[in-house]
């Protein structure tokens, strides 16, 4: 009976533990259900905020390619006094094949040499006090009285070897260089982006078919009689301050939210705008159809946490054991050196002629954990590469002559790509002044190589198609001119590319010139050379090659060429008119090849375009 009496005793208590179970999960789907719409608000600010994000990122990636120019040519002032003419015409190379219109030196007093010839006192400009407190910056959009037209200013500090702030750097770029969106994916019927600096003038400028603004030039100007929850010298001081907030803007019966979020590294401002009742309708219709999955998948989620966490747990403290029993069987100076090391460490013994690597990537380099007789094994595990041979040869050298420090680089091609490391080593003595060990490490400087090369490739090639820019595309042209063979100068012009810009705006017209980049460089050969001129016009230089055979060349791309681009049931389709002069028979001079070619290009388009003209052809017709 006692038993028995447990046994129901056990079973009420699971049934009063079933049923405060039920309780509890009721009334928190109550708690819950009464919490959703007063979370409407704030998750409808969240998925504003979301977009704010997204077109941020994309901004603050265009903004990083220049200061990355900027950082990286000041990397060549270390050897020049900053008004030096030496450093000013390295400068001005460098702006000649870049986006930027201009750069300038500025010394610690604002007194700032331009490549233009010109100077300028810019003492009290924003950009120059900011970047002499350290830091990079990009200003409001500017009107320049030099070009007549908006502009913006990227600057830089410069530093002395002793780290300490000399000078400041800056270019200067025309606003319609700047390249916010190639193609915003981020706008929908129901949203869209601004970009305006801390003044409000539009830096980007939605082209989105149902902005509440008017067409002003200034966004708080077309904010400015428009009912709002915040008062506009409210809203222009905390952008101005650099701050993110959310403002309601009604229209007649049209309400927005307007979301405003500053960029990193400028005074620029993201201007978020999303149709309110869309997105409030969004959120219903998830509330209603996922919460009790939402419920059911949260618990699920919990418990595979925390078993997934216990096992990972007990792994941790697993491996965390085995490390430290591997550690304490380590001499001291192997740890002392290996800790916190992102490099390979190595210890030569002098006099028992031994290396050991103790720490890093050492699947890179083609030798043991533990090497002996060094001298002499070292060369013979090097035999198949070239490169490392000659730089093993050099620190065995060194290792040799007993000197107290040295540094060496090393380059080795691997899977068709190069990479860089440097070798350097410390000589520790004994008490009696022999060299006893050297401690050392490799460090792959890959990256920092790469940049350098980087820099040259920037100033050379268009941002918008990869392919050459014109100064960059004109000097490969005149380097190959001489190079004897046959060769064809092709001048190729975008028929209908005007209508395309005007009918389905400047994004369809910069895709159908990255499209068209594509497609020149895939149908020519890679040590040909294809270049954007300018707008929709490309030059091409294809090497040794007949007149019969570019014919039918370019007759095959003039097929590839027949484009066709959509947006909101408008359609527009392209062609291309190309005009082909042939080398050195018509000549050997750029400017010569480049007007010849013109005129055979006139003559395709006369034609009825979507076809090519042998300037051959216009000769032979002149003699007769």
């Amino acid at each position: 009976m006692k038993k028995q009496k447990n046994i129901h005793t056990h079973q009420f208590k699971q049934i009063i533990a079933v049923m405060l179970a039920i309780i509890f999960i009721s009334g928190a789907l109550m708690i819950f259900s009464v919490s959703v719409n007063e979370r409407k608000e704030e998750i409808n600010y969240i998925s504003l905020q979301d977009l704010a994000i997204k077109s941020t990122a994309f901004v603050n990636e265009e903004i990083r390619h220049y200061l990355e120019l900027l950082e990286s040519t000041v990397q060549l002032f270390d050897d020049y006094e900053l008004h030096d003419p030496m450093l000013l015409d390295k400068v001005g190379k460098i702006v000649e094949k870049s986006d930027f219109q201009r750069f300038g030196i500025a010394d610690e007093t604002g007194n700032s040499y331009i490549t233009n010839g010109m100077t300028l006192d810019i003492s009290d400009r924003d950009y120059f006090k900011a970047s002499m407190e350290g830091n990079v910056m990009v200003s409001d959009a500017l009107n320049s009285e030099l070009i007549g037209e908006k502009i913006v200013i990227c600057s830089v500090p410069v530093y002395n070897q002793n780290n300490e702030i000399r000078g400041v750097f800056y270019g200067v770029l025309e606003l319609e260089k700047i390249r916010i969106f190639n193609e915003n994916l981020l706008e929908t019927e129901y949203q869209y982006v601004h970009i305006i600096d801390s003044n409000g003038d539009y830096i980007y400028q939605s082209r989105h078919g149902d902005k509440i603004t008017d067409d002003s030039d200034n966004f708080f100007e077309g904010i400015a009689n428009l009912k709002r929850d915040m008062s506009l010298i409210d809203i222009q001081n905390r952008v101005k301050n650099g701050e993110s907030i959310t403002v309601q803007v009604e229209k007649e019966e049209d309400e927005r939210l307007v979301y405003f979020n500053p960029l990193e590294k400028s005074q620029w401002t993201a201007v978020c705008v999303v149709d309110k009742d869309f997105m409030l309708s969004g959120i219903d219709g998830l509330i209603r159809k996922d919460v009790f999955l939402f419920i059911i998948a949260v618990s699920s989620a919990l418990v595979l946490l925390s078993a997934v966490l216990f096992h990972y747990s007990k792994k941790e403290k697993e491996y965390i054991h085995y490390l430290y029993e591997k550690l304490e069987r380590n001499e001291e100076i192997y740890r002392t050196i290996a800790i916190g090391q992102n490099k390979i460490v190595f210890i030569y013994n002098v006099k028992k002629d031994s290396v050991r690597f103790i720490s890093g990537k050492l699947d890179i380099l083609p030798l043991n954990t533990d090497i002996l007789n060094a001298s002499t094994t070292i060369p013979k595990l090097l035999n198949d590469n070239e490169d490392i041979k000659k730089a093993g040869a050099y620190i065995l050298e060194k290792f040799a002559s007993k000197e107290r420090y040295f540094s060496v680089e090393v380059s080795f091609e691997k899977d068709h790509h190069y990479s860089y490391y440097e070798v350097e080593a410390h000589c520790i003595f004994d008490e009696k002044g022999q060299a006893e060990t050297y401690v050392g490490n490799v460090e792959e400087i890959t990256e920092e190589k790469e940049k350098e090369k980087s820099l040259i490739q920037k100033a050379e090639i268009d941002s918008l198609t990869r392919v050459y820019n014109r100064e960059g595309g004109v000097q490969k042209i005149k380097e190959h001119l001489s190079q004897s063979g046959e060769h064809a100068f092709v001048l190729l012009d975008l028929d209908r590319f005007k209508e395309l810009n005007d009918t389905l705006g400047h994004q369809k017209g910069d895709q159908a010139l990255i499209d068209v980049s594509r497609i020149l460089t895939q149908h020519f050969h890679s040590e040909d050379i294809i270049c954007r001129l300018g707008g929709d016009e490309f030059v091409a230089f294809i090497e040794n090659i007949s007149e019969e055979v570019i014919l039918k060349v370019i007759d095959a791309l003039l097929k590839k060429l027949q484009l066709s681009y959509t947006l909101f049931n408008k359609t527009v389709d392209i062609s291309a008119s190309i005009g082909i002069v042939l080398v050195p028979k018509d000549g050997v001079d750029f400017v010569e090849l480049y007007k010849k070619a013109d005129q055979a290009l006139y003559q395709a388009k006369s034609k009825g375009k979507n076809c090519s003209c042998l300037y051959k052809e216009l000769r032979e017709s002149s003699e007769k």
